[in-house]
């Protein structure tokens, strides 16, 4: 009797154990589903290509074309980095500290210094400087008045230097020459929008201004606030963002067609499909139709750092002091994928090769991320 006692008990046992290792067998296997369907809903959009070893000044803008991307580093030298090999092409001392972003034109890269004695009172002495993008060697060097930061943009087949302190003026791409100029005297509140044929600025002064080829000034609008963002869409409509959010679609003379209110400072505008991508500092980027209608609005972990830029069909975004880059899909604003660089750290992106793919740089070095094969040599 003990002994069949002892069997059923055993019995038991193990019909309870088989029972036990059925249930964790089908929460791996349901774990597992949930697994695959979660990485089906969430595509990668970029794969990492390279790493490059650099000290990066991050206070300075990259810029990348179809075969390179350019940075300064801490030591005020300008870099071009092969996007294909990951090697260097070539390094430029620039003699001064970078104020401006780095334009690449087809055969150059052009960027404003100052010179001088940064620990003196007198005002540093500004330089337009041209340097040819498959060398490295300086092609011209224009002098500018002082400012502590510029804006640079192609507006007529000439260069153009927007300075902080409201003093534009435009040089021959090809001699460095001057070829017009325009003091608005008063300072710039937003960075400039560049057009084909003329720059838009807002100013401290509460107004929207357009200086068009060879200098004339237009005043498009008085606003009522600061604006912080300006933009022109190919008709020459106008966005203007302010200090209190409001977001303003007007036409080229003033006219206003509609006012989207927001929460927060509007930071950034650009444009995607005739549409409009708006950054604000309640950390929330915006798609807004033409008509005034938002199409989708995503929070991101903080502000941005930088424009957002359009990469391979997506939109791009770094976040001040997160080390994260987010990839939205336009259409709907949704996360496709983050890049991570490094926690605390700000991280600068470039968009390279027509578009197709990204490069950042952090206080780690540049990397580069592409949604295509990945170049090979």
């Amino acid at each position: 009797m003990a002994h069949q006692s002892l069997l059923k008990y055993s019995s038991v046992r193990l019909l309870r154990s088989l029972v036990g290792v059925l249930v964790l067998l089908g929460l791996s296997t349901a774990a597992a589903s949930a697994t695959s369907v979660s990485s089906g809903d969430e595509p990668i959009a970029f794969n990492k290509c390279w790493d490059y070893d650099a000290m990066p000044d991050l206070s300075i803008a990259l810029s990348g074309s179809t075969t390179a991307v350019y940075f300064v580093d801490n030591d005020r030298r300008l870099h071009a980095i092969d996007v294909t090999a990951a090697t260097k092409l070539w390094s430029s001392d620039l003699g001064g500290q970078v104020v401006s972003d780095l334009l690449v034109t087809e055969a150059s890269i052009v960027m404003v210094t100052n010179v001088g004695d940064v620990s003196s009172s007198a005002p540093l002495a500004a330089k337009l400087r041209s340097i040819s993008r498959q060398t490295g060697v300086t092609n011209w060097i224009a002098d500018l008045p002082a400012t502590p930061s510029a804006w640079l943009g192609a507006v007529n087949g000439t260069i153009v230097s927007v300075g902080k302190l409201g003093n534009i003026l435009a040089f021959s791409r090809e001699t460095g020459l001057p070829v017009w100029n325009k003091s608005l005297g008063v300072e710039l509140a937003t960075e400039p929008h560049f057009e084909d044929r003329s720059v838009l600025v807002g100013t401290v002064g509460n107004e929207l201004v357009r200086v068009s080829y060879a200098g004339k000034l237009v005043m498009i609008a008085k606003l009522g606030h600061l604006p912080t963002a300006v933009f022109s869409d190919s008709a020459n409509r106008v966005m203007s963002g302010d200090e209190r959010g409001n977001l303003i679609f007007m036409s080229p003379a003033g006219k206003r067609f509609w006012k989207f209110k927001n929460g927060a400072q509007i930071s950034y505008i650009v444009t995607y499909d005739s549409e409009f991508l708006v950054a604000s500092y309640d950390n929330f980027i915006y798609k807004i139709s033409k008509s005034g209608n938002v199409e989708w609005k995503r929070r991101l972990s903080g502000r941005l750092f930088g424009k957002p830029l359009i990469v391979a069909g997506m939109a791009a975004a770094s976040v001040a002091g997160d080390g994260s880059v987010y990839v939205l899909d336009v259409a709907d604003g949704k996360i496709v994928n983050r890049i991570e660089t490094g926690e605390g750290n700000s991280t600068r992106i470039a968009a390279v090769q027509g578009g197709k793919g990204l490069v950042t740089a952090g206080s780690a070095g540049l990397a580069y991320y592409s949604q295509i094969k990945c170049p090979t040599i």
